[in-house]
């Protein structure tokens, strides 16, 4: 996922996903809805006291930090337009009912109808 859609061609697909998601006010939401399930190095892979292998998501905070330094890294402006397309698909289809309740965001990726009376994702 990151190193197939990280790499974009910018096209009027890619434009439409980036104009109905609102990247700057929910990067947070978006990054823990499905970023920190997937992403390479985003889970945290640790042992209980007894020894069992336990998974730890990164929480709110970390979650959008690391949201905000995955963007930064970006090196042209058609990889950062893929890197915001990676983030969307997770969140699009993360499937949280893998986690406990406890771990799960609970947010759904929105999209506002701003492209020619679209109001869903290509």
């Amino acid at each position: 996922m990151v190193n197939t859609l990280s790499r974009l061609r910018v096209d009027e697909r890619v434009v439409k996903i980036l104009t109905v998601v609102d990247l700057h006010g929910e990067l947070g939401k978006i990054a823990l809805r499905g970023a920190r399930y997937g992403f390479p190095g985003w889970v945290v892979h640790r042992e209980t006291k007894t020894g069992k292998p336990k998974r730890e998501f990164l929480a709110n905070d970390e979650a959008q930090a690391k949201a905000r330094g995955f963007l930064q890294r970006a090196s042209s402006m058609a990889e950062y337009a893929g890197r915001c397309v990676a983030l969307c698909v997770m969140a699009l289809y993360a499937r949280e009912e893998a986690v406990a309740n406890s771990n799960r965001a609970f947010y759904s990726l929105s999209v506002t109808s701003g492209w020619s009376g679209t109001t869903g994702l290509p």
